[in-house]
């Protein structure tokens, strides 16, 4: 009789368990992870010519609107 019970008891443990780890995974994915992503996609435009061009070009139109 206590045996079912602890088998079902240790069942409903790991069922428990998995679903923390699986809410855990879909907070840390919503909120550190679309931070990481985000920066990501930054450093990406770092590293590619055409994405460089483009910053350097922003900067020029800000330095042009400050000078006038």
């Amino acid at each position: 009789m206590k045996k079912n019970q602890t088998k079902g008891n240790m069942k409903l443990f790991v069922y428990k368990t998995l679903f923390v780890f699986i809410l855990i995974y879909i907070l840390f994915k919503i909120t550190i992870g679309y931070k990481i992503d985000e920066y990501e996609k930054k450093l990406s435009n770092f590293q590619s010519d055409q994405g460089r061009e483009l910053i350097r070009s922003k900067i020029r139109e800000e330095l042009k609107k400050i000078i006038r």
